[in-house]
């Protein structure tokens, strides 16, 4: 239905353009080429940017890191982190603090540190147990963003 629409609008068009400039028929059917060929121009462009924009979504899936790996010591993360912050290697600090606060989270019940959870996941999480500590768990996952993710 959506094709015999498009082509009885088309028809429209061509004949208003036929009405209002006389082309004869060599013109009329270079003008029905054009139209052809942008829309099909059009349609490439469109698929080349939804197959660009799958890649990117698949990339940064690819690319994602886990939340908490190996230790599961919420004291030995923070250790780790005070270490890294006294070497200057903050990001590597930030991420360990933020992986202690999951995980003491988990330990405690709050939340649950499953494998695949977003940091948003967690937030909503957060926001539903105990809207208290979900802001400043916000600004310690920004930092940790920043530092996992950024470039």
């Amino acid at each position: 239905m959506i094709f015999a629409w498009l082509g009885d609008r088309s028809q429209h068009v061509l004949a208003w353009l036929a009405s209002h400039a006389p082309l004869g028929r060599q013109g009329a059917r270079l003008t029905g080429d054009a139209i052809l060929a942008i829309g099909v121009l059009l349609i490439a462009v469109t698929a080349a940017r939804l197959l660009m924009a799958l890649q990117v979504s698949r990339d940064r899936r690819q690319a994602s890191a886990p939340l908490v790996t190996g230790n599961r010591s919420a004291r030995a993360l923070a250790l780790a982190a005070a270490r890294a912050a006294d070497a200057g290697a903050y990001d590597a600090a930030v991420r360990s603090i933020f992986s202690a606060a999951v995980v003491l989270l988990d330990l405690r019940g709050v939340l649950s540190d499953e494998h695949g959870a977003t940091i948003n996941d967690l937030r909503r999480v957060l926001r539903a147990k105990n809207a208290a500590i979900e802001r400043p768990f916000a600004d310690l996952a920004r930092a940790y963003s920043t530092a996992a993710y950024a470039e």
